[in-house]
């Protein structure tokens, strides 16, 4: 619980920054936060590569440089703790998970929570052993005088949702992330379609695409098959850049694969985290692989450059680029990337499919919600957010305002 009656509005993380967002609503001694993230910001962050919070002290070190809010109940637990509502599991919405207190109530979609338990499993440190609270779309939960809903959205990983917190003063609708032309656009325009019925007073809304130079993309739907045919172009061997919690594209991208006479050689976590699935298989070994190119498809992440020299691409090789790390061109360890694949003469394929929407698309979202006022988060630009017809505010982080002043006239 937290002191004070009035209903509230605070964005504690996402202002300014690509995730990291945290925002939290308040009434009558009650509190709810929805997201926990750390910012993804390569090259900018204050953590990075052998620069760590330090042990013991990893609560004290986040907070006193804006990586976690200033919230001492969320990390001590106690009556004063909010409950945690996940949007999706990506880090930049959730990796703040380790640091709270055992007893702080988080809430996920179903799919979200089987996603990180697999997760967990492999890597411990993306949480400390607690028991997650499942919210189903379309079953209200209570938290004091707040109601917390959840709307299926389409993102670029399983579970993801948006959430809606009703107030004595109106609803506050928060997207999380989500994008319209991925497979299930439905998702998102029912959320929205559902969220504008609450009829609400604020929508804080995601914007990573938000001033960025626009570049051309594929729909999710071709992303596979586009894959699979420049695989079957390919006289060399194939190297895939895909995001592990993608779980539908790598599934597509295997099944597709298998038709074009190629085995994705995985490793166990893609394996876990895929399922039975066609076209997948163990890694055989580099020198299985290296043996016969023409038949394999092998996941290459960063750290697994240097596999490059055992691997032996021959002529003809490609490294497809399909939303693994690194992400984009700004990433610091971009150009790391590409000299790896000049030096064993692999070449470079974008297929760009962003998990986010674009701005058009975000304004759409924007009206058909229809909130009083819109505060466009998780964006290096919020300002470029097309407001025509809106009434948006650029939040101020950690600003409480009073939601009482959103409604309308």
């Amino acid at each position: 619980m937290t002191a004070g009656g009035e209903p509230r509005l605070r964005i504690l993380g996402g202002v300014g920054t690509i995730g990291g967002t945290k925002v939290l609503v308040e009434e009558g001694g009650f509190s709810v936060l929805l997201d926990c993230g750390r910012p993804y910001m390569p090259g900018r962050e204050w953590f990075e590569g052998p620069v760590r919070p330090r042990p013991g002290r990893e609560v004290r070190d986040l907070v006193a440089t804006g990586a976690a809010p200033d919230l001492p109940a969320l990390y001590e637990g106690g009556a004063a703790a909010p409950a945690v509502f996940v949007s999706h599991v990506h880090q930049d919405h959730m990796g703040l998970l380790p640091y709270l207190a055992e007893g702080v109530e988080v809430w996920m979609t179903g799919e979200s929570e089987a996603l990180l338990r697999t997760l967990v499993a492999d890597d411990p440190a993306l949480d400390r052993p607690r028991a997650y609270r499942v919210i189903e779309p379309g079953r209200p939960v209570r938290v004091g005088p707040l109601t917390v809903r959840a709307f299926p959205v389409d993102h670029d990983v399983p579970g993801a949702c948006a959430y809606a917190v009703e107030t004595s003063a109106g609803a506050v609708v928060y997207t999380g992330d989500l994008r319209t032309h991925g497979l299930h656009p439905e998702r998102t325009w029912s959320f929205v379609s559902a969220a504008r019925e609450l009829e609400p007073v604020a929508l804080v809304v995601e914007g990573t695409r938000l001033g960025l130079e626009e570049e051309p993309e594929l729909p999710e739907e071709e992303v596979a098959p586009t894959i699979a045919r420049l695989a079957a172009e390919a006289p060399g061997l194939v190297l895939l850049g895909l995001y592990p919690r993608n779980v539908e594209r790598i599934r597509a991208t295997a099944a597709a694969l298998a038709g074009a006479g190629r085995t994705v050689a995985a490793d166990p976590v893609w394996l876990r985290l895929a399922g039975p699935c066609p076209g997948l298989a163990p890694d055989p070994g580099a020198e299985a692989v290296a043996a016969e190119p023409r038949r394999w498809a092998v996941p290459m992440e960063l750290a697994r450059l240097p596999e490059l020299i055992d691997l032996r691409p021959p002529a003809g090789s490609l490294f497809i680029h399909a939303g693994g790390d690194p992400v984009g061109r700004f990433h610091p360890q971009f150009g790391l990337l590409l000299r790896w694949l000049e030096r064993f003469g692999v070449a470079y394929v974008p297929v760009p499919c962003s998990g986010h929407a674009r701005p058009a698309d975000l304004h759409r979202i924007a009206a058909g919600v229809a909130a009083t006022v819109v505060l466009p988060v998780h964006s290096l630009h919020p300002e470029a957010f097309p407001a025509a017809g809106l009434r948006v505010l650029l939040p101020e982080a950690g600003r409480s305002y009073d939601l009482r002043s959103f409604r309308r006239p």
